[in-house]
C-alpha cells in the first residue's frame, strides 16, 4: 500500500496527469512464451483478485486523481 500511496501521490503532484487506468497482471500472454520454448518466469504468478484491483484504485482516487 505504502508504494501504491506513494506512487499517486507523486502522479498527482505532476499536475498534467488526466488519468490513471490500472491494468491487472494476466497470464494470457504466457502461450506465446511456451510456443518460443522461453522461460515465462511469471507462469507462477496470479493475477490480483477484484478486491485488491479496486482497493489500488481506491488509492489513486483518494490522491485526487481519475482512475478507470
Amino acid at each position: 500500500d505504502n508504494e501504491i500511496r506513494a506512487l499517486a501521490a507523486f502522479a498527482a503532484k505532476l499536475g498534467n496527469v488526466q488519468r490513471v487506468d490500472v491494468l491487472p497482471f494476466h497470464q494470457m500472454g504466457e502461450h506465446k512464451w511456451q510456443e518460443r520454448e522461453l522461460n515465462y518466469r511469471l507462469a507462477g504468478v496470479r493475477p490480483p483478485s477484484e478486491e485488491l484491483v479496486a482497493h489500488t484504485r481506491s488509492m489513486f482516487r483518494d490522491a485526487g486523481l481519475q482512475v478507470t
